[in-house]
């Protein structure tokens, strides 16, 4: 009887911890999830991109937003978003 009764309490501590880390998780993704929607909303307005294929922040001098995919047009393009201002960059991917 004893030893049910610690199996069950070790895996009661494993359930909290593992909901606590998804938890934490969550809480963390928030800030990229949010980045990643504003990023992608701002390309479909300014480029018309319909397909998203790649999402990078960069936090150099300045921090940017890198959001790639497939523009109306069929072609590849990647989307700079500046963090600081209100600053887009569009380039062609098969520019390198």
């Amino acid at each position: 009887m004893k030893k049910k009764r610690i199996i069950l309490i070790v895996v009661l501590v494993l359930i909290v911890l593992l909901l606590l880390w998804i938890s934490l998780y969550v809480i963390a993704d928030k800030p990229r999830r949010d980045a990643y929607d504003h990023a992608k909303s701002v390309a479909t307005k300014e480029v018309g991109m319909k397909a998203f294929s790649d999402f990078y922040m960069y936090q150099g001098n300045e921090g940017w937003d890198v959001i790639t995919g497939t523009n109306e047009n069929g072609k590849e393009v990647g989307v700079w978003i500046s963090d600081e201002k209100d600053k887009t960059e569009t380039i062609p991917l098969s520019k390198g």
